[in-house]
C-alpha cells in the first residue's frame, strides 16, 4: 500500500507512479464525470461529494445507466448511453466510476468516446474475469426470471434492503434500486460477467483503483494480480464508496 501521503498512479503504460494525493478541496470549476453502479444514481455519489467543496460539486455531470439491448456488449452499451445523453466526445478533468459505473468508464475512455487525464474506478472489474463465483451464478439466475416479474422483485428486494443492511444511507439505497427501470438487475450482471477487453487494466489515461479486500462481488486478489491495487481497504465489502466516502473524496 502507498506512504501515508500518496498514492500510485497507473498509466496505460503500466508503470507505476507515486505522487501527492490531492486533498478533496481541488479546483473549483474543474468537470468531473460520475457513473453510478447498477441499481444507483447520481444519489450514490452524496457520502463521497459531501466532502467536496460546494463548487466543485456544482461542475458534477451525471450519466445515467439504462436497460441494455438485446445481446449488446459492454463496449457498445457504454458508447451508446453517453452518445444518447450528449455526453460523447466530452472532455473531462476526472471520470469517476462506481461498480459497474467503473466498467462503463474504462470502455467510453479506451475508444476515445470520452476524454480524461484522469480515472477514479472504485468498487469495480477489468473485466469478466474479476468477477466471483457469487456475481457469475447471480447473473446466470437472473437472466432466466420472465419479464413479468422483474418488477415485483425488485420491489420487493428494495422493502426488503433497508431491514437487512443495518446501515444508514440503506433507504436511500432502496429508493434507487426501485426506482431503477425493472429490468436493469437481470441483465447487466451478466454484461459485465461476459466482458473480455482487449487490455484488462490498461487505459489511455493516469488512474486509481480503490477497491475492498472484501468485495463479494469483484475478486481482489484477480485484480491485484493484473495491476496491484492502488487504494486497497482491508476487510472492505462492495459499499466502500459509502464506508470510505471521505478518503475517497482526497482523490479527487
Amino acid at each position: 500500500m502507498p506512504k501515508s501521503g500518496t498514492v500510485r498512479r497507473h498509466s496505460g503504460s503500466g508503470r507505476s507512479k507515486p505522487t501527492a494525493r490531492k486533498t478533496g478541496t481541488g479546483k473549483a470549476g474543474r468537470s468531473i464525470l460520475c457513473i453510478p453502479g447498477l441499481g444507483g444514481d447520481a444519489r450514490l455519489f452524496e457520502p463521497i461529494l459531501k466532502h467536496l467543496d460546494p463548487r466543485i460539486r456544482k461542475r458534477v455531470q451525471y450519466v445515467v445507466l439504462t436497460p441494455p439491448l438485446k445481446r449488446e456488449s459492454l463496449a457498445r452499451y457504454a458508447k451508446r448511453i453517453l452518445q444518447e445523453q450528449n455526453i460523447a466526445g466530452k472532455a473531462f478533468s476526472l471520470v469517476v466510476g462506481i461498480s459497474f459505473g467503473g466498467a462503463v468508464a474504462q470502455e467510453a475512455l479506451k475508444v476515445g468516446t470520452i476524454r480524461s487525464g484522469r480515472a477514479l474506478l472504485v468498487s469495480t472489474a477489468y473485466s469478466g474475469a474479476d468477477t466471483t463465483a457469487l456475481t457469475r451464478a447471480c447473473a446466470r439466475i437472473l437472466q432466466a426470471f420472465p419479464v413479468v416479474t422483474h418488477r415485483p422483485i425488485v420491489n420487493s428486494l428494495a422493502a426488503v434492503y433497508p431491514l437487512v443492511r443495518r446501515m444508514k444511507e440503506a433507504k436511500l439505497f432502496a429508493a434507487m434500486f426501485r426506482e431503477q427501470p425493472a429490468g436493469m438487475i437481470f441483465h447487466l450482471p451478466a454484461m459485465i460477467a461476459g466482458w473480455r477487453p482487449e487490455s484488462p487494466g490498461v487505459l489511455p489515461c493516469s488512474f486509481v483503483l480503490v477497491q475492498g479486500t472484501k468485495d463479494p462481488l469483484f475478486s481482489f486478489a484477480n485484480l491485484n494480480r493484473t495491476r496491484t491495487v492502488d487504494v486497497p481497504i482491508a476487510r472492505g465489502n462492495h459499499l466502500v464508496c459509502v464506508t470510505e466516502a471521505e478518503r475517497i473524496a482526497s482523490l479527487f
